[in-house]
């Protein structure tokens, strides 16, 4: 799933293409998130899509709180956009959805880079490594990882330690 505007800066195409070269047309992309009909963008996904056979289905918008009990229906959120992490990516690594995405920080944020190196991984894996990895985890592997992963996002996205951090940066520049 990818949740949020459908627009070139999320760059869905990049997982469009994942899909593809990871071999596993069962793979379906849903986009949760508003598009403008008339834009090139969401028919430049869709001709995509399309070419490569790649399953792909563009929901539009839905209401803010149906976001967190979406989420919990995929098996990973998708987040393309360079050197930032939206908070439904956030809450996403919260209720256990694995994470992927080539931007490092993403991964680094939601804990996700430590699930890779439980994995065996040195650094960030492809996406197409990603998604191939992920989904052949066995059930009881997949359900022990979602919980680390949830318990790890938690610990990065608490509020007390999260303006501790800001303090201590505001402190150190003064």
């Amino acid at each position: 799933v990818a949740v949020g505007r459908i627009v070139p800066i999320k760059k869905v195409e990049l997982l469009i293409a994942a899909v593809f070269k990871s071999g596993m047309p069962e793979l379906r992309i849903t986009c949760l998130g508003p598009f403008e009909e008339e834009s090139e963008y969401p028919q430049k996904l869709r001709n995509m899509a399309k070419l490569k056979k790649v399953d792909l289905v563009l929901k539009g918008a839905i209401p803010y709180d149906e976001i967190p009990d979406s989420l919990i229906k995929y098996d990973f959120i998708f987040t393309g956009t360079p050197r930032s992490v939206d908070k439904a990516v956030i809450e996403g690594a919260l209720s256990g959805c694995f994470v992927i995405s080539s931007e490092e920080q993403a991964l680094k944020l939601t804990g996700m880079d430590k699930v890779f190196e439980e994995l065996g991984f040195r650094g960030i894996p492809t996406l197409e490594e990603q998604l191939v990895t992920l989904s052949g985890l066995h059930a009881r592997e997949k359900e022990l990882l979602r919980s680390k992963l949830s318990t790890r996002a938690r610990e990065l996205n608490d509020l007390d330690r999260t303006t501790l951090e800001i303090l201590r940066k505001i402190e150190s520049s003064i």
